[in-house]
């Protein structure tokens, strides 16, 4: 920063003080902070997941398998070979499957929360 003289030679030199927008200033804090990069990541991981890995997934959500309904408390552990990654519920029906679709609708409900909150904010 200049004080003092240093503005007035500035002036005198006709040199201008390059400033920092808003936005610049705000993104240079934000770096700096690593709490919020941390959190950031995570969000953008948890989006990631939750609108690529339904592509990965062996079963729908609402499918049962009914290989596993008789027994499911005993063969519904999580398992790789037959596609059931987090396991199933007692209805035969795939975690991964259900906790992909849950995470989903959870971002949109906060994202649909968001844009209401900031159109009313705006508008009041």
């Amino acid at each position: 920063m200049l004080f003092g003289k240093e503005i007035l030679s500035a002036a005198a030199d006709n040199t201008a003080v390059k400033g920092r927008s808003q936005w610049q200033d705000s993104l240079r804090r934000f770096k700096r902070n690593k709490a919020a990069l941390v959190s950031l990541f995570i969000l953008t991981l948890m989006v990631v997941a939750a609108f690529v890995s339904p592509y990965f997934a062996v079963w729908d959500y609402e499918t049962i398998d009914w290989g596993l309904l008789g027994n499911a408390a005993t063969q519904g552990a999580p398992q790789i070979e037959n596609g059931h990654y987090f396991g199933v519920d007692d209805l035969g029906r795939d975690i991964f499957a259900r906790t992909m679709q849950g995470t989903q609708i959870s971002l949109m409900v906060g994202l649909v929360g968001t844009l209401v909150a900031v159109i009313v904010g705006v508008i009041f």
